[in-house]
């Protein structure tokens, strides 16, 4: 009886750390979406512009000059850079709705359930399926 009572102790123990990690990684996901949210609005002209959309460059704009096309460029490669070693399978998109214009979606994607996840459908019933979190915001 006492062997049944452990395991059950364990086993609640195990999902309070997972459910801990999750709390975490909802709380990291947020604070990713707000860094990009703010680097576009710094950098408005380019985000408008499209330079947000496209995959980083690693530009070294802390020491050097950089163009908004160029920091655009690496704002993108350093927020991705940094998703993938805060989350397993961690990434972030973002897309103009239409193509052009001053709304955007900043998506942020990972596999909270570690179960090799790589689908794209953000459908949380789906365990193919990578977790997703979005923000849309509108630039001036």
């Amino acid at each position: 009886m006492t062997a049944i009572g452990v395991m059950g102790l364990s086993k609640l123990q195990v999902n309070s750390l997972v459910n801990n990690q999750q709390s975490q990684y909802s709380t990291l996901v947020t604070w990713q979406l707000y860094q990009m949210t703010e680097k576009m609005r710094a950098n408005s002209v380019a985000a408008i512009a499209g330079f947000y959309l496209n995959a980083g460059v690693d530009n070294d704009c802390i020491t050097s000059a950089c163009t908004a096309q160029e920091m655009a460029q690496s704002d993108i490669f350093n927020w991705n850079d940094e998703n993938g070693n805060l989350f397993p399978a961690g990434a972030g998109t973002i897309t103009q709705p239409g193509g052009a214009g001053n709304d955007f979606i900043i998506t942020m994607r990972w596999d909270g359930n570690r179960k090799a996840a790589t689908g794209t459908g953000c459908d949380a019933s789906n365990d193919a399926d990578l977790l997703c979190n979005a923000t849309t915001i509108t630039l001036n």
